[in-house]
């Protein structure tokens, strides 16, 4: 079998950043060693997301946005109810 072939080269978006919709700050996190010397970059952030559905005057919008860690805290503060937190078993090792 003879294959006659070529090369493709894809591009691909990469997120390189999360702005908070709430302070407007970056969603970076970067921690260092005892060196100061950086060891993680990494997004922390709340996602949120909802489809409003029938009922809502949102009804058949999608509505996205992100908090940082900092403005994730303020908001939780704020409710009734607090949300429930599911820890990592990987962590408690």
């Amino acid at each position: 079998m003879a294959k006659v072939t070529h090369t493709e080269f894809a591009t691909k978006e990469v997120v390189d950043d999360i702005i908070c919709n709430a302070c407007g700050n970056s969603c970076k996190y970067a921690s260092s060693d005892d060196y100061g010397g950086i060891r993680l970059v990494a997004l922390e952030f709340a996602d949120l997301s909802v489809e409003w559905g029938y009922g809502s005057e949102k009804d058949g919008e999608r509505h996205e946005s992100a908090l940082c860690e900092s403005c994730y805290d303020k908001f939780v503060k704020s409710f009734k109810i607090p949300p429930v937190v599911h820890r990592s078993s990987e962590w408690l090792e």
